[in-house]
């Protein structure tokens, strides 16, 4: 098989359109939400104010109705645009023929991980994320070709070429832990991420943890590349980038390419 990308910018936005995938939630949840300006109002009460205030580490959001609008807002604005800028870097780099198997981690109600097994049709794509409402609609619109896969399994299929990381980290209380979980016992050559720890947002924290010591998102957000930075990883310019976002995070024992970078 020819291994291009398949699914470009203008095909990816037809698919993958708000006003589609909006009248599918909403035959799910039962709700008749009009468009993404009430979508969003249903957001920062429901979610943001009642959530962020004073429930922040309360994990039963996840399976609230609410975040299934709040997760196809995040697709559209930021999801989407992560994996096509990251696909389109990586093609330009030469190493979209490099990935055979990829894991769309923490991934929502699954748009993202649909759109990289479009985009890379001869790939194993792997959809992941914890028990929730979320994982439900998947389950009940995903392509047969994804895997619906928990840590557990990311393990024991790992290594994988690609991981796509968007909106992810942020959502744990001790992020470089997950970060090292998924270096150390998934195993990655490349990561396609993009965070925003310094949103206040719901599944956000108002802190977050290393070793027992408290830190500001500004400060989580700095540390957090820096460990990425090390010896290991080359952090090539990203072009087409949309808000700097993603970074992309390319092992550098992933030889074939070093020169193109």
């Amino acid at each position: 098989m020819n291994k291009e990308i398949a699914f470009r910018r203008d095909s990816s936005h037809k698919v993958y359109n708000y006003k589609k995938w909006l009248q599918i939630i909403n035959e799910f949840t039962g709700k008749n939400v009009i468009d993404q300006k009430e979508s969003m109002k249903i957001e920062k009460k429901d979610l943001d104010e009642w959530w962020w205030n004073k429930h922040y580490k309360d994990f039963s959001r996840y399976s609230s109705w609410q975040y299934l609008y709040a997760a196809l807002n995040c697709f559209v604005e930021y999801s989407r645009w992560n994996v096509i800028v990251g696909l389109e870097n990586l093609e330009s780099w030469d190493l979209i023929k490099e990935i055979d198997s990829v894991v769309d981690v923490g991934a929502g109600i699954g748009l993202s991980t649909m759109l990289l097994a479009d985009s890379l049709p001869w790939a194993d794509v792997h959809y992941n994320n914890i028990p929730s409402i979320q994982v439900d609609f998947f389950k009940k619109h995903k392509h047969q070709r994804i895997k619906l896969s928990s840590e557990r399994d990311l393990v024991k299929h790992g290594p994988f070429d690609l991981i796509l990381a968007s909106e992810y980290f942020e959502h744990f209380e001790e992020p470089i832990k997950q970060l090292e979980f998924l270096q150390n016992e998934v195993g990655f050559k490349i990561m396609i991420v993009s965070n925003s720890f310094t949103a206040k947002s719901y599944g956000h924290f108002k802190s977050y943890i290393i070793e027992g010591r408290e830190y500001e998102p500004r400060q989580m957000s700095a540390i957090f590349n820096s460990v990425l930075e090390g010896p290991d990883y080359d952090r090539p310019k990203v072009a087409k980038s949309w808000n700097l976002h993603p970074q992309i995070f390319i092992r550098r024992n992933n030889d074939s390419n070093r020169n193109k970078l």
